[in-house]
């Protein structure tokens, strides 16, 4: 009889052993997606306020950017970095120490045109590579991309930027998000497999 018990306690023991390592792993996989959906809660705002401003702009706006006789520096700049997050290059003009790097023409061509707004509320943001991160980063922290100094040169210029800016901040939040997500997928095949072993137990 007091072996029977002592099985049966055994039996109890390895039970809640086996209960308790579950709830860890659940509160662990709970815990990694807290920290997921904080992150996500930081950059998701910033991102859907730039397709707000995206969307609120008119054909008309874009028109009236690249129609500019001579355009200001900030409308340059803003094209310069649409070009970047498009993969359109820039033109070599002048020689030498002269030569300099011109987007605003290849940009009116290929970038400032009627499906422009459409193709930055459907632009593959998870998927930017890291080599136009790099080039955008300097580019849009410059004083010329100072959101006032957007406002003032066009309203196009200020919306477009907002949403280049935006796409580098969301790839910045990803960064943190996406091995956070990995872990998060591992923790919770972890809470599974330690929950199915203690149902079964």
């Amino acid at each position: 009889m007091d072996i029977q018990k002592k099985s049966v306690a055994e039996i109890r023991k390895g039970v809640e052993a086996e209960e308790t390592v579950a709830k860890e792993k659940k509160g662990n996989a709970d815990a990694i997606q807290k920290d997921c959906e904080y992150e996500l809660s930081k950059v998701m705002p910033i991102y859907n306020a730039a397709i707000r401003a995206v969307q609120q702009l008119k054909k008309d706006d874009i028109t009236e950017l690249k129609n500019f006789a001579k355009p200001p520096p900030a409308a340059i700049i803003v094209v310069q970095t649409l070009c970047m997050m498009f993969g359109v290059a820039g033109k070599k003009v002048g020689t030498g120490k002269d030569a300099t790097i011109d987007y605003w023409e290849p940009g009116k061509k290929q970038v400032l045109t009627s499906d422009l707004l459409k193709r930055c509320t459907q632009f593959d943001k998870d998927n930017i590579s890291q080599e136009t991160v790099s080039i955008l980063r300097p580019v849009i922290e410059s004083p010329e991309y100072d959101e006032k100094v957007l406002k003032n040169a066009s309203q196009a210029a200020f919306g477009l930027a907002k949403w280049v800016r935006a796409m580098v901040q969301y790839d910045d939040a990803m960064k943190v998000v996406k091995p956070k997500q990995a872990e998060l997928k591992e923790a919770k095949d972890t809470a599974a497999a330690a929950q199915a072993d203690w149902d079964v137990a």
